[in-house]
């Protein structure tokens, strides 16, 4: 991709961003937009926040946050969302004022009692994923601002990436830990769903995705995918599911070391189950079959497991959720590589005025198919987690501090670099209370 094409798609990005989140609001003059815009100062002491080898003497730096949330919501057809994060960091020396972004839209749309259209968008810039995703998760999969537990489930998955009306939150190439070079991301995808009957419901789905990277031996990428899945009905708390996604690889031949274009093709067949108004699982379980073609006409073969799982307990004071999954993903070190992750995350208001979060993720990628000749093969194991306490001082001001770990392991590259930090400050809430 040249650069002239690469800043044109930026552009549509970010105006297809705007456009989704803007078009419903003017052609309806009755809709309800409710928001708010926390704006904090921190401080932050870091034993290695970049997770490399010049930092012995740890990091200190102060830290002001913004970040927005607003929800959409118009008659029984229409409902939006965007929210995201922006960090800026001052530091001594070498260390500079990293910026860090992230930001991630999305649309629902009734077309007509039985089909739903929906829109997502995501933008995420950063100097170190970890501490910028790992550690500050600050993009939730929630779309509505009057969530009901209650609320009936139909029992079906509609589409494994692009549900109704749910954001995506940008997953970064976590290969890319340990590097002082700065990774942009960008993704626009959507999906249609219709119900064939009361009790079956097909959906189609559809992404686009470029990564660009700073590091000397990181490849820009692009990867597009297709999505389409059958949902089946079984009762009111139980259904199944059966899908497949087509996910093409194509890597930039003078963005740094040559890599192989590779093509995944993943069905999956699945079983979703309300085990009561607050508390759902999903799970699904197939094969990944990769095809990575090589600098020099060569291919390579893979057939691996894929699937997911997740289970939440969703309550109006608190929060459990579990995920895990498995399938395999470009990445900007070399070919298609297989990504298993794990996570779980609580939230739980202790009263009026105190609440307490906690988190903690691992991701591990495996060996690329034809890696590049960069020193290591791209393997990479990541492992973060996360505590915080927020105290409300005054109307619409709290005060918080969160202390975290991250650490890597398993490659030549960053084996065994870890990171203990803490934070801790103000931060002041704009609009209402979601």
């Amino acid at each position: 991709m040249s650069r002239g094409a690469h800043k044109k798609t930026k552009w549509l990005l970010w105006s297809g961003l705007a456009t989704v989140l803007v078009s419903p609001i003017s052609s309806q003059a009755y809709a309800q937009v409710r928001g708010t815009v926390d704006i904090s100062a921190q401080g932050v002491v870091g034993s290695s926040p970049f997770l490399d080898d010049g930092e012995e003497n740890g990091a200190v730096s102060a830290r002001l946050q913004i970040s927005p949330s607003v929800f959409y919501e118009g008659d029984e057809t229409t409902s939006g969302a965007l929210r995201g994060n922006v960090g800026i960091d001052l530091y001594d020396g070498e260390n500079g004022t990293p910026i860090n972004l992230g930001l991630s839209g999305g649309i629902q749309q009734l077309i007509s009692s039985r089909t739903t259209l929906s829109l997502n968008a995501s933008v995420r810039s950063t100097r170190s994923t970890v501490r910028d995703f790992l550690l500050n998760p600050t993009i939730p999969r929630e779309t509505s601002a009057n969530f009901n537990p209650a609320a009936e489930d139909t029992g079906s998955v509609i589409s494994p990436q692009f549900g109704p009306g749910e954001l995506l939150d940008l997953d970064p190439d976590l290969t890319e830990t340990g590097g002082r070079g700065r990774t942009n991301s960008y993704q626009l995808g959507g999906a249609v769903s219709h119900a064939l009957s009361s009790l079956d419901s097909l959906s189609l789905g559809a992404s686009v995705r470029f990564n660009n990277s700073d590091d000397p031996a990181a490849s820009n990428y692009r990867s597009n995918s297709i999505t389409g899945s059958y949902g089946r009905k079984l009762s009111n708390r139980t259904g199944l599911n059966a899908g497949v996604s087509v996910v093409w690889a194509d890597y930039e031949g003078n963005s740094g070391p040559r890599r192989g274009n590779g093509t995944t093709i993943a069905p999956t067949v699945g079983i979703s189950h309300r085990f009561s108004e607050t508390l759902n699982a999903n799970l699904n379980v197939g094969i990944s079959i990769t095809d990575v073609e090589g600098p020099n006409g060569e291919s390579e073969n893979n057939v691996g497991f894929a699937g997911s799982f997740s289970v939440c307990q969703l309550q109006y004071n608190g929060n459990l959720c579990g995920t895990a999954s498995r399938g395999a993903q470009a990445t900007a070190f070399g070919g298609i590589t297989s990504v298993t992750s794990a996570a779980v995350s609580y939230s739980r208001s202790l009263s009026l005025r105190d609440s307490v979060n906690v988190t903690a993720r691992y991701s591990h990628r495996g060996a690329s198919l034809l890696p590049a000749q960069v020193g290591f093969d791209g393997s990479r194991s990541v492992f973060a987690a996360s505590a915080g306490y927020d105290r409300k001082i005054a109307e619409q001001l709290f005060a918080f501090v969160s202390p975290s770990y991250a650490k890597t392991f398993g490659d030549v590259r960053s084996e065994n670099r870890e990171n203990y930090q803490i934070s801790f400050g103000l931060r002041y809430r704009f609009g209402s209370t979601l």
